[in-house]
């Protein structure tokens, strides 16, 4: 079964300066999926999954905090943030349910490469996930990161007098449905 990704799914990049904090929404979010699924113990590899943000669609409510970012994260040589599934983990909950091949509230952790500013590191997320009655799939957690561990230099502006932190948190709530077309087995 093939899903994609939402509209109302949201993404954002939270992070603090010397005299405030900002966030960041992505406008867009695309996926590719051409998953190729090798089930294996708790868990399943998914290559040919993968969640990608145009770095222009980046919206910060503030024009100059806009280019800014987009500035710092190069995005004229790299105009997307890109993660690319590569294994995802289920531990299952408490209780199984009769009707559901899955267990309920499952500890879901997500192991990817995260490429941002044209660097890639492999990083793990924590993601709490539900399915709807819609069958309608539910993600979210977040993921704290270091910009200067992706080669991205803190933006600063007024001569320096304000500073973006090193650290910022990337918040998410994918939602995905079934492709049309397909139907739930």
């Amino acid at each position: 079964m093939s899903y994609h990704i939402m509209e109302n799914s949201s993404l954002e990049i939270h992070g603090t300066s010397s005299v405030n904090s900002f966030d960041c929404d992505a406008e867009v979010i695309q996926e590719v999926h051409n998953p190729s699924t090798d089930i294996q113990g708790t868990g399943f590899t998914m290559p040919g999954v993968s969640i990608v943000i145009p770095v222009r669609e980046l919206d910060c409510d503030n024009r100059r905090m806009n280019r800014d970012l987009r500035d710092a994260l190069k995005a004229d040589l790299h105009p997307e943030i890109r993660f690319d599934v590569i294994r995802i983990i289920l531990v299952p909950g408490n209780e199984a349910s009769a009707d559901t091949e899955l267990e309920p509230d499952p500890s879901i952790t997500v192991e990817g490469h995260l490429s941002l500013a044209g660097v890639t590191r492999v990083v793990n997320l924590e993601v709490e996930g539900d399915l709807d009655e819609s069958l309608r799939l539910h993600g979210w957690g977040s993921l704290d990161l270091k910009m200067t561990d992706f080669d991205v230099e803190p933006p600063t502006a007024l001569f320096g007098l304000v500073k973006a932190r090193n650290e910022i948190t990337i918040r998410f709530h994918l939602i995905a449905e079934v492709l049309t077309g397909e139907t739930h087995k």
